[in-house]
């Protein structure tokens, strides 16, 4: 559940909710169908984006991409991350994607991998997006992957 809507009904507890809770739920309720078509065109394209997000990288990493063991973990890796952004952008909860995923995934990759590499495949991973995907998709899905390069950025 969205922590915005988790909020409301926390604080509504034992009394109606008021007309701006309402609105606000309406808002999320209404918008649900349209996230979740998002989501369902991210799936369809998922294959799509990893490989564009790989073959960027082997143009400027091509050493280390051409281990297979490594390029399967770089796909594993990229494929986690755009199940993640399309989930947070269904919950329309940028803070559950910051806390849930953006910290300790960053985190963990950029303690076992070099920091800038993370933060180049990333940066790959969002312009990848942004060409496979439809202006509107682009616009609803790519503040999370920069959410996510923020928090990488933290460790370069």
């Amino acid at each position: 559940m969205n922590g915005t809507l988790k909020d409301i009904t926390r604080a509504a507890e034992g009394r109606y909710l008021m007309e701006a809770e309402k609105a606000t739920i309406r808002a999320y309720a209404t918008g649900m169908a349209d996230r979740l078509e998002t989501m369902r065109r991210v799936e369809e394209r998922e294959s799509q984006i990893v490989g564009r997000t790989v073959d960027a990288l082997k143009e400027t990493q091509s050493e280390p991409l051409s281990d297979p063991t490594v390029e399967a973990k770089v796909r594993r890796d990229v494929s986690l991350t755009i199940r993640y952004i399309a989930q947070a952008h269904v919950r329309e909860d940028p803070a559950f994607f910051r806390v849930h995923f953006a910290e300790w995934f960053g985190e963990l990759l950029c303690a076992m991998s070099p920091p800038k590499a993370i933060a180049d495949t990333v940066a790959a991973l969002r312009a990848a997006m942004d060409e496979t995907l439809d202006g509107s998709d682009s616009r609803h899905l790519l503040p999370y992957v920069d959410l996510f390069l923020e928090e990488v950025h933290r460790w370069t």
